[in-house]
């Protein structure tokens, strides 16, 4: 009998729905970044911060938005020649997440998200950019409220359009495969 009941618990693990998953549920969840390089004639630094929050229309699937707000700056020794150069980017998304219990403290997802980012670097200069990406990942629970997420891009599409006075070009990018160079990690907080 015993040997039955643990046969049925370890079965049914996967299958147990997080109290934190649960229709009506909130996520809120952000990010921070800062990345600075030096070289012999220039360096960059770069600071960003990011912000998301959805809602569980039913158990496991979530649909939210998210804000972003990034700043960066280029600046060349005296003898390259070049003007130092900065921008401030600002984005709004929305995202779908479904979760895919299987454990009480683990979880696989699947997310696709829409984005844009708008930012003007220089006087009549502007660049705007729209994406889609599906990304899967994990969440791991460390307690009932609170989960460590980490996923990694799998099939994206971006549109970019640099305008500069009149002028204007554009560049569209289809990937696929996952992009084990740049996983993201970051926390999430379940209300």
């Amino acid at each position: 009998m015993k040997k039955l009941l643990l046969i049925v618990a370890f079965c049914t693990g996967g299958m147990m729905a997080n109290a934190q998953l649960q229709e009506g549920s909130i996520l809120a969840t952000g990010g921070l970044n800062f990345t600075s390089t030096s070289g012999d004639d220039a360096s960059s630094s770069s600071f960003g911060i990011s912000l998301a929050g959805g809602y569980f229309i039913q158990d496991n699937f979530v649909v939210g938005l998210s804000l972003a707000y990034g700043s960066g700056s280029l600046g060349f020794n005296d003898d390259f020649g070049m003007d130092d150069m900065s921008t401030d980017a600002f984005g709004i998304g929305a995202f779908a997440r479904y979760y895919i219990p299987y454990t009480d403290k683990f979880s696989f997802f699947g997310q696709a998200g829409l984005s844009g980012v708008f930012s003007s670097p220089g006087e009549n200069v502007s660049s705007n950019i729209f994406s889609f990406e599906l990304a899967p990942g994990f969440a791991y629970f460390f307690t009932d409220r609170i989960a460590l997420d980490f996923s990694v891009g799998l099939i994206g599409f971006s549109s970019q359009v640099v305008s500069i006075g009149d002028n204007s070009a554009s560049t569209n990018t289809i990937n696929f495969g996952a992009d084990l160079l740049s996983p993201r990690l970051g926390f999430s907080v379940f209300f």
